[in-house]
């Protein structure tokens, strides 16, 4: 098979706006280069490691070939029941495990798909959007 060159990806891949999270980490990285002392509030990787009792369990649960297939699209019955019940303990919040607790692949992915769910007009999250990649580009200048 004869190399055809490099992938040609639609004309709309072109109008996508840089990832938002990657500008921010890209500035980070800038300024930790020059020593400046950086606190991250980002993507909430966590900073303590996984308690032992959590692994154990994970590799127990793994084994079982009934967790092997897709979840509920909602996540499953008591995980969800697990969630409301974390959040009236922690934080005194009443939720309702199957109406108001959906789970989710992340908080970006989650996010996105609520303002698709709750916002009307695309034109605001743009305008939104734009106002951002303006201050991030803002705050980028300040740096330098």
């Amino acid at each position: 098979m004869e190399d055809q060159g490099p992938i040609k990806y639609a004309d709309r891949m072109s109008q996508l706006p840089p990832y938002l999270f990657g500008m921010i980490n890209k500035m980070k990285m800038e300024k930790r280069r020059r020593g400046d002392d950086v606190i991250d509030l980002g993507l909430g990787n966590p900073a303590d490691p996984t308690p032992d009792t959590v692994i154990r369990k994970l590799c127990e649960v793994t084994a079982d070939p009934k967790t092997h297939r897709y979840p509920a699209a909602a996540g499953h019955k008591n995980l969800r029941r697990e969630i409301a019940r974390y959040y009236k303990k922690e934080y005194g919040v009443n939720l309702d495990a199957d109406n108001e607790v959906i789970v989710t692949i992340g908080s970006k992915e989650g996010i996105s798909h609520l303002c698709l769910a709750l916002v009307e007009n695309e034109n605001r999250i743009n305008q939104a959007l734009k106002q951002m990649r303006r201050a991030l580009r803002d705050l980028d200048a300040e740096a330098k």
